[in-house]
């Protein structure tokens, strides 16, 4: 660990930012219950685009499905930037798998690990997780308002921190690389990838993102077990399709496309 904590201010972050509007403007606290009630406020408020509100510690961290998330001070990343895409509000799913993206590449510049994707964006190194995204949306029936995309990474938070159970799947970039990891490098890498990805998607659309999810897939082959929905899925996912939805070819031989769900991997790709 670094002898003080790094904090992650506005201008330490700016410094060196090369970002056109992701970051110019940045809400921080020490702490607060959670950065996505934080970006919701700012954004009711009407903040442009690339707003963000970033603090040191969550006292009420949330991930999909209304799980916690461990926001332990100094020793993580807790963000949420606020996103106003101009399409419908069936496109906003892809934008955490875009984001899957951002951060991976982020990390792999910052350090010298190898993160990998579980379908649709969970950040894997050597098997468990580092990273949880989670995006919200305000939305009319056919165009988005604003969506606000919270982003927590456990870098260099040491494992007696996670209860018992979360310390079964999750772990920290320091523990896994060995050294302590700059919270401030880290979060300039993902706000310039994250923006360089959502202007590409916006323009190009899905398909090259699809692409580039791809190569950091730890997903596609590996036999899956699906729960959600009031089932369970066992089978081999094969394929992402154009939108963004996991294909599975189900021991039974159909081709199902996943919308949603906790992805288990069963045998995992090395």
């Amino acid at each position: 660990m670094t002898e003080y904590p790094e904090l992650l201010l506005p201008e330490l972050i700016n410094t060196g930012l090369q970002t056109r509007i992701f970051g110019a403007r940045i809400l921080y606290r020490a702490e607060t219950e959670t950065t996505q009630e934080l970006a919701k406020e700012l954004a009711e408020l009407g903040a442009d685009e690339g707003s963000i509100a970033i603090c040191d510690e969550q006292s009420g961290g949330r991930g999909r499905r209304g799980r916690s998330f461990v926001s332990p001070p100094h020793v993580g990343i807790y963000f949420s930037i606020i996103l106003r895409p101009q399409f419908k509000p069936s496109a906003v799913m892809q934008i955490p798998l875009l984001t899957g993206v951002a951060v991976s590449q982020a990390i792999a510049g910052v350090t010298a690990l190898h993160p990998r994707i579980k379908w649709p964006n969970d950040i894997l190194i050597n098997g468990k997780k580092v990273c949880g995204i989670l995006a919200e949306m305000k939305a009319g029936s056919d165009i988005v308002d604003y969506v606000i995309l919270g982003i927590g990474v456990n870098v260099n938070t040491p494992g007696e921190v996670f209860p018992e159970d979360v310390a079964l799947i999750a772990t920290s970039l320091a523990a896994e690389s060995g050294k302590p990891v700059s919270r401030i490098k880290l979060v300039q890498g993902i706000l310039e990838n994250l923006e360089t990805f959502y202007y590409e998607f916006l323009t190009k659309g899905f398909a090259p993102i699809r692409e580039k999810w791809k190569k950091w897939d730890n997903t596609l082959g590996s036999r899956v077990e699906i729960s959600g929905n009031n089932e369970i899925i066992r089978g081999q996912a094969m394929d992402m399709d154009e939108e963004g939805f996991l294909l599975v070819k189900t021991d039974s031989g159909e081709i199902k496309r996943i919308v949603g769900g906790d992805v288990s991997l069963r045998f995992s790709k090395q």
